[in-house]
């Protein structure tokens, strides 16, 4: 009997670098991931900056057009108040015989040019209400800015994600396929069980089929993120957790920025209601039918029109009920935040503890493998129990590693209920 076990204990001794090196490889899967942003591949990539991505996607998806459509809207009102007259220049022309056809009546020609005027006011609303556009163009654009922003982490920490698995499928394949070589050559001196052999390409046959499904999976990741800016960044900077206002947020902004905006167009609409003054000069030329008495004066004329107009002050009423809505919108989007970031706030802590526990369970894993190891090699456990061993440690290394890029994804998606872009990080 003890020459059997020693006779074990000197063929499974075979496999001591195998463990020892797994446990050095098993580390490398969380040690690499933490820096996720490193891909594979990434000699076909081009490295880029956050700032360089948002401006790629906005471009691609032209989340800018109605930020500038609106900044055009504001450039135009600016222009118009800046004009000498309310309007355009009206000129009206008229005739007048006493004796028409025979050509020896009275005869009067009148022509003048008018213009409408400012009303009080009225310049001073038209520019502020350029100012409000001006202002929602830009929060606007804030908004696409952040949604494509929301979409960037979310693709990136899924490529990451897939990354990870791969890296771990790597060296999962590369441990199986050095432990099912080292069987079959054991088994060929008669030092080996077929058994052994069979569990071992078993266990090799399953690690291929995952780093199979995780290529996949990163297949699919660089294929939205290419979809999203055109390429697939080889390196981002990791985010730190930022902090901000919930009034400076993006979507608390727009909505303010719209109120404010629709109660500046109900004010000038109220001012457009209101009766506006006209100005005008006229020219009169009279004659009599023998041309003997020829006058000719000039007169200045001012209109007004006797009453409110009426659309104008229905226009102002329906701007200023969509502009109590707007202000509603805005308080609604505040309490929808508050509950966005509470919620960015507990998932962030349950990723910070979940990255702590895969840790703590990958070292238990690495240290239950030596001993599992260390009870082969001795004759007191089976090889199916070192491969169990494998097995969990290989887990407990893929779970630390997506606790790592979990963790990661929990900071974006904080910063991102927070209101926040990514920052590029200077090193």
């Amino acid at each position: 009997m003890n020459s059997q076990n020693y006779e074990r204990r000197r063929r499974k001794s075979v496999f001591a670098p195998l463990s020892l090196a797994y446990v050095v490889m098993a580390p490398l899967a969380v040690t690499g991931v933490a820096q996720a942003q490193e891909i594979s591949g990434a000699n076909e990539a081009m490295p880029t900056r956050w700032s360089t991505l948002l401006d790629a996607a906005v471009a691609r998806r032209a989340a800018d057009a109605d930020a500038v459509a609106l900044r055009g809207s504001a450039d135009a009102r600016r222009a118009l108040s800046a004009r000498r007259f309310a309007g355009p220049l009206e000129a009206d022309a008229s005739a007048r015989q006493d004796q028409i056809g025979s050509g020896t009546g009275y005869f009067e020609v009148e022509g003048g040019i008018s213009a409408a005027l400012w009303r009080r006011g009225e310049r001073e609303a038209l520019r502020g209400e350029a100012d409000a556009l001006a202002a929602r163009a830009g929060a606007e654009l804030d908004v696409a800015r952040l949604e494509l922003a929301g979409e960037l982490r979310t693709a990136w920490w899924e490529l990451a994600r897939a990354v990870a698995d791969v890296r771990v499928g790597l060296e999962q394949v590369e441990f199986a396929q050095t432990l099912v070589a080292n069987t079959k050559r054991l088994e060929a001196a008669g030092e080996q069980a077929r058994l052994d052999r069979l569990q071992a390409e078993a266990a090799l046959a399953m690690s291929e089929q995952d780093l199979a499904q995780a290529m996949g999976r990163e297949r699919q990741a660089r294929a939205q993120m290419t979809g999203l800016v055109g390429f697939v960044p080889a390196q981002l900077t990791a985010e730190i957790v930022g902090a901000a206002q919930i009034d400076d947020h993006p979507l608390v902004r727009v909505a303010l920025a719209e109120a404010d905006q629709l109660a500046r167009q109900a004010r000038f609409a109220r001012l457009k209601a209101e009766p506006a003054w006209r100005v005008g000069l006229d020219l009169r030329s009279e004659r009599d039918g023998r041309g003997l008495d020829t006058r000719t004066s000039t007169g200045l004329k001012l209109s007004r029109a006797l009453g409110r107009d009426p659309s104008a002050g229905a226009e102002a009423a329906s701007l200023e009920a969509e502009a109590t809505a707007a202000r509603s919108k805005a308080a609604a989007v505040r309490f929808s935040l508050e509950t966005m970031q509470a919620q960015a706030i507990a998932n962030l802590t349950a990723a910070r503890a979940s990255l702590k526990a895969q840790e703590a369970r990958r070292a238990i894993s690495i240290e239950a493998l030596a001993l599992t190891e260390r009870g082969w090699r001795e004759g007191e456990l089976p090889f199916l129990e070192l491969l169990r061993a494998r097995a969990a440690a290989s887990e407990a290394s893929r779970a630390a590693a997506q606790a790592r890029v979990a963790l990661e994804a929990a900071i974006s998606s904080f910063n991102q209920a927070q209101g926040l872009l990514p920052q590029d990080q200077t090193s």
